[in-house]
């Protein structure tokens, strides 16, 4: 590429990524959904909250590290965990510093209570090991540890606490919630880089900045990249994996994958798409030359695999125990113990999928809720997979496919609604569109993008079903209590 056309390409980007910044900018200014207002605690919980911030405040940094070793300890043992059962030992894990500093267990707070403010304004922010049930399952440590440089600007130089929960509670939006996104923004900010790079090595210039475009303006994009879900976290990992994968670099592709993995277990499904990938090679290679240099291919590249593998399974260890973390990802297959006070996961094992309905049979509920035989939507899946089929897709185009397809078994569990969880197969549509799409078709798509972005920022605070209990109260006085 000439240097007049690089330049041109990243005075594109540029604008494209300005164009993601004012629409995300818009969207990161609402307040927090039901699950960020527990994630943007968690930070601190982790580095042990308040029992560290008061030793250090008496001048024991022995015990403020003590506390910061347990709480991280135990938040990297059970936060993989779906509804943990907490063992005896652990549980009385802070039983010095809960005596040492007054903490009450607190009760329940519906979110329309009149004196919400005042109650969490008193309430210790801590490690509560009683409570920890209810914390969900499949986040790992390391989005937590990234949000911790810009809770701590927040603290240095923001609002107060009163100020944050008054913001929370009585407003629609507001300014002091950005800075409390801004890695989550740069995430996005990254990926939307990483699709064109991708595209760019693949296809030509105008359909790799068309698919940027698309990606940057996506609904789904501009909304849940400035968010605290750990989805916008993942996302530029996983990219980043494909993106290494593609180069032949598997050192590094382990360790942007076990970043992947070190955010969300959803990652996983990284793993069986690449084998896919590798058998699709095999298979191309077998057509084109012999069944012995299909195998020999087979075998070099699955050997690769093992080392990302590896590598990636090293990387997560930091942020998660990974026995806690395996038991999560099987649980739809093997039964474990939980927490009866938390939520109720034999609804997500296939056991129970493929038997739930005692009027079908357990093959054809299997077939409906693994292999989607279940709507029209099979219809259109199938068109669409032999559509590209027919075409000599690229390596990032295959991989894009074949995670989309995969996705979808797991939306058994998940659902399949355009939402955060979804939020990590956008830019793999957009990689396959990009490719699959002439730059007309491209335009178009970006057109309708672009009508549907629309929508969403006509009335960005209802926009999901999370804020409801917050948009359920009186907001006409941010003195109310």
């Amino acid at each position: 590429m000439s240097s007049s056309g690089h330049s041109s390409n990243t005075i594109y980007v540029t604008i494209i990524c300005g164009v993601y910044l004012i629409l995300a900018g818009i969207f990161s200014t609402m307040t927090f959904d039901v699950d960020e207002f527990i994630f943007v605690r968690e930070p601190y919980e982790i580095l042990g909250g308040d029992y560290t911030a008061g030793y250090l405040k008496k001048g024991e940094l022995k015990n403020a590290i003590r506390a910061i070793a347990k709480s991280y300890y135990f938040y990297w043992n059970y936060r993989p965990l779906n509804a943990p059962i907490i063992s005896e030992e652990h549980r009385s894990m802070f039983q010095k510093e809960e005596k040492e500093f007054g903490y009450v267990k607190p009760p329940r707070l519906a979110f329309n209570d009149p004196e919400a403010v005042e109650k969490y304004q008193s309430r210790l922010i801590v490690p509560e090991p009683d409570r920890f049930y209810t914390h969900g399952a499949g986040k790992p440590l390391l989005p937590a540890l990234l949000t911790i440089p810009q809770l701590a600007l927040v603290k240095l130089i923001g609002p107060s606490k009163e100020q944050l929960l008054k913001a929370q509670y009585y407003k629609r939006g507001d300014l002091v919630f950005v800075p409390m996104r801004l890695i989550q923004i740069l995430s996005g900010l990254l990926s939307i880089v990483l699709v064109f790079k991708i595209l760019g090595k693949n296809i030509d210039p105008q359909r790799a900045m068309l698919g940027a475009l698309v990606f940057a303006i996506f609904p789904i994009t501009i909304k849940y990249f400035p968010n605290l879900h750990h989805d916008s976290i993942l996302v530029p990992f996983m990219l980043l994996a494909v993106y290494l994968v593609i180069m032949e670099r598997y050192i590094g592709a382990g360790v942007a994958y076990g970043l992947a993995l070190a955010s969300k277990n959803i990652a996983i499904v990284l793993f069986p798409a690449l084998i896919a990938d590798i058998g699709i090679q095999a298979i191309q290679v077998w057509s084109e030359a012999n069944a012995a240099a299909a195998f020999s291919l087979f075998r070099r590249k699955l050997a690769s695999l093992a080392v990302m593998g590896a590598v990636a399974t090293v990387t997560l260890v930091p942020f998660a125990n990974p026995i806690s973390y395996l038991e999560e990802i099987l649980t739809p297959i093997i039964s474990r113990p939980i927490d009866d006070r938390g939520e109720n996961l034999k609804v997500w094992t296939v056991e129970n999928i493929v038997g739930g309905d005692a009027t079908l049979s357990p093959q054809l509920q299997f077939a409906q809720k693994f292999l989607y035989f279940k709507d029209v939507g099979f219809l259109f899946l199938v068109l669409a997979v032999f559509l590209a089929a027919q075409r000599s897709l690229t390596r990032p185009g295959k991989i894009s496919l074949v995670l989309l397809i995969l996705y979808l078994p797991m939306g058994s569990i998940f659902g399949v609604l355009l939402e955060y969880r979804t939020l990590v197969l956008i830019p793999f549509f957009v990689i396959v569109a990009a490719e699959i799409f002439r730059p007309r078709q491209l335009i178009w798509l970006t057109a309708i993008t672009a009508v549907f972005a629309g929508i969403y920022l006509s009335d960005p605070s209802r926009t999901d079903a999370d804020h409801k209990q917050y948009l359920g109260q009186d907001r006409t006085s941010s003195e109310q209590g």
